[in-house]
């Protein structure tokens, strides 16, 4: 046998294997690279899509941010119209008591040159009688398109006023001439100067204040048990709700005010000193007991109280504040329970304690003496009050009778009233 043959055969075999093996792989590699490319250029493609995606969405999200911004001036534009739509801008009219001890030529000569100097028409001015205290008197100055209601009386006007005046567009002016004009002095306005005052109630900015209501159930007949032994006198409150803008109460406070609404002559001669005179003969009497609920499920609380009130504003007659943080524009109304114990020890001591409140300081406890007189104070939206028996109800110091259950509610910021 040819070796030499049989090697060269052989050799050309793995020659043509190796070159169609090469060739394969040569083929391979250039289909590889091939894909590679149309990988490249699709995810190239598909960059630049994204890419061209991710500006779409940019300049779509500028368009909608011009668009709502758009909205939100077009919205505020027409909440500005209707706001001066509905806004009234009629002449300032006033109600006022005539009852009150004031030189209304003055304060009408007074409040018709600040109309004047601001350019503005002569106020109208409407009497209060016994039988409508103010509240047709204000209904039809809102039917006239009043631009604002002015109470020209004491607390008891101005609450009547602002009762109707709840939940509209008019605000409430005051010129107050009663004996406590408590809703102004809470809400810092120049009491001592009638000129000011009258600048204020016309030109004066608005800021809303919270209303409380006090509501009286229907009740039945009261039976001689239900009255306390100190009570004369005693008629039913009427069933309803009645707005108060500084404070309402049943108890103690309420019997003040019906002794002191018996000397008015007294009042207008010395003034809130006359609420002094009037409590004397109730420091002594009998205590009510109580039972308490505040929110919508709490369980009732049984307490023995003097007073309970419930504060829209916390300084009382005299400069005495009864709660420093009471405050008509925070959307809550502080529920005062008032004690005491020992007499006139107790009596002393919450004088002491509303005094010291008054001077913008905390109460202290007297090291080793027990407090006598106790003020405890809550903070609420509303409340139900029942007692054991009939008390005197009072709201803003109009004393509405007497009634053994009521209970209290706040309204947020349901009324304008002009301030400095």
């Amino acid at each position: 046998m040819d070796w030499a043959l049989l090697a060269a055969i052989l050799g050309i075999v793995v020659a043509v294997y190796a070159a169609v093996t090469v060739a394969r792989l040569n083929a391979r590699t250039e289909n590889l690279a091939r894909q590679i490319d149309e990988n490249r250029a699709t995810i190239q493609e598909l960059t630049q899509k994204l890419e061209d995606q991710r500006q779409n969405l940019a300049d779509q999200r500028q368009s909608l941010e011009r668009h709502d911004e758009a909205i939100d001036r077009h919205g505020a534009a027409l909440a500005s119209a209707g706001s001066e739509h509905q806004k009234p801008t009629g002449p300032a009219v006033v109600v006022y008591n005539p009852t009150k001890n004031a030189d209304f030529d003055y304060l009408k000569g007074t409040l018709a040159r600040a109309a004047k100097d601001a350019d503005l028409p002569e106020p109208i001015w409407m009497e209060t009688t016994e039988d409508d205290p103010g509240f047709g008197q204000t209904r039809e100055a809102l039917e006239l398109g009043a631009s604002v209601v002015i109470a020209a009386g004491g607390d008891g006007t101005v609450r009547n006023v602002g009762e109707v005046l709840t939940g509209t567009a008019t605000p409430l002016g005051m010129l107050p001439v009663g004996t406590g004009n408590l809703l102004a002095r809470n809400l810092g306005l120049p009491l001592s100067s009638p000129r000011r005052m009258a600048v204020i109630a016309l030109t004066g900015q608005d800021t809303k204040i919270d209303v409380g209501w006090l509501a009286i159930p229907e009740q039945a007949q009261l039976t001689p048990a239900d009255i306390p032994d100190d009570a004369e006198d005693v008629t039913l409150a009427t069933p309803g709700e009645h707005a108060f803008l500084v404070n309402a109460g049943i108890g103690f406070d309420a019997a003040i005010m019906a002794s002191a609404d018996e000397e008015s002559d007294l009042k207008s001669k010395i003034g809130w000193l006359a609420y002094v005179k009037a409590a004397l003969p109730h420091l002594l009497g009998p205590k009510m007991r109580a039972k308490v609920t505040t929110g919508k499920s709490a369980q009732p609380l049984s307490v023995d109280a003097r007073t309970i009130m419930a504060l829209n504003c916390g300084e009382l007659l005299g400069g005495f504040v009864l709660d420093q943080h009471a405050d008509p524009g925070d959307g809550w109304l502080e529920l005062a329970v008032l004690d005491t114990r020992r007499g006139l020890i107790g009596w002393a001591d919450v004088v002491r304690q509303v005094g010291l409140n008054g001077l913008g300081l905390a109460p202290v406890k007297i090291p080793g003496i027990d407090n006598s007189g106790e003020i405890n104070v809550h903070r609420i939206n509303q409340a139900r009050i029942e007692t054991n028996t009939a008390q005197p109800v009072q709201v803003d110091g109009d004393v509405l009778g007497y009634a053994r259950e009521i209970s209290t509610r706040v309204d947020e910021a349901a009324l304008r009233v002009r301030v400095g």
